[in-house]
């Protein structure tokens, strides 16, 4: 049963290391597209507090030390409400 967790932990965290390489893949594009149509400073304000937020959720997540602990801080309704309407 250990061995399990342990496999699924592994696999949750290459997970997360692809989604965060594909992030940081469309966030180059997405700034790329804003450029045009912004000036650089609210371009650069806007991405500056939405990767700050992503960077601290994943650094909550990678801290919880088994899949159910991760799962459950994922489902934390309240967090998502803060996390969103902030």
């Amino acid at each position: 049963m250990l061995a399990i967790m342990e496999t699924y932990t592994n696999t949750l965290e290459s997970l997360v290391d692809q989604r965060t390489t594909q992030l940081a893949e469309e966030k180059k594009k997405t700034e790329a597209l804003l450029l045009r149509m912004l000036p650089r400073w609210a371009v650069t304000a806007v991405f500056d507090n939405i990767v700050e937020e992503l960077q601290k959720l994943i650094y909550r997540v990678r801290q919880k030390n088994n899949p159910l602990r991760k799962l459950k801080f994922l489902e934390n309704e309240a967090y998502f409400a803060v996390f969103f309407t902030s």
